[in-house]
């Protein structure tokens, strides 16, 4: 008898201990649309070929972001693909990263030469916050012949 009321009440402890006393809601901001994987991430997973990638947006972050997003998503997306981004990952920045970064942004002739001396390969380019101010998307339709992979919010290019 002893031993039923003691499993009894280990089973009404653990279920306790395990039911939610409250919930936590999803965020419900318009940019929180990560909790399914962006295609293109999909598309770089399954071809092993795509790898030393930059990725460049003209606009910073989203509207209304509380903290910086789009980094955060970089970082979230790059672990999902497993392969290297110049952007950086987690707590690390590159040295010069954001100078080197806002070059590449405003994207001229000479840059493609920079980023094959920093070994990247591929260029994905995020239309929907490059919408604002498409001197980017642009260029880069001009510079980069080999497009890879477009849907509705990012094109992937590979260098020249």
């Amino acid at each position: 008898l002893w031993r039923r009321i003691i499993m009894g009440t280990v089973i009404v402890l653990v279920a306790v201990e395990l039911m939610p006393v409250h919930r936590v809601g999803m965020a419900s901001n318009s940019y929180a649309y990560n909790l399914k994987v962006p295609a293109v991430y999909e598309f770089i997973k399954e071809h092993p070929e795509v790898d030393n990638i930059v990725i460049l947006r003209t606009v910073d972050d989203y509207e209304g972001a509380p903290i910086p997003v789009m980094r955060a998503e970089d970082v979230l997306w790059a672990g999902y693909h497993n392969r290297n981004i110049f952007n950086g990952y987690s707590g690390y920045t590159p040295p010069s990263y954001f100078e080197t970064f806002y070059d590449f942004v405003y994207l001229e002739a000479h840059d493609i030469l920079k980023m094959q001396k920093l070994g990247l390969k591929y260029v994905l380019i995020d239309k929907q916050l490059s919408a604002p101010r498409p001197f980017l998307m642009e260029a880069a339709q001009q510079l980069f012949p080999d497009k890879v992979y477009e849907d509705q919010r990012y094109v992937l290019y590979k260098l020249p």
